[in-house]
């Protein structure tokens, strides 16, 4: 992931899900089931995510796939 942000960097869900892939229901679930960065409240309606957080989380996601298909693949031969 090439992007870098600033620790004060914060994404509304729309960039969250753009940036994981995930969709609104999973990315809710995860944060329910403490796998995923939960939002900062903003205001009485708005929440958003610190940007390092969700990057942070997609780099371990990365690395934890990637471990995991290369096990995978390698039990196959």
């Amino acid at each position: 992931m090439e992007q870098q942000f600033s620790s004060f960097t914060l994404l509304r869900l729309a960039n969250v899900m753009r940036l994981t892939g995930l969709a609104r229901s999973t990315i809710y679930k995860l944060i329910a089931a403490g796998e995923f960065p939960a939002p900062r409240k903003l205001t009485r309606r708005a929440v958003a995510w610190p940007a390092s957080e969700v990057e942070q989380w997609v780099v371990a996601r990365v690395r934890t796939l990637s471990g995991s298909s290369h096990r995978s693949h390698q039990s196959k031969r």
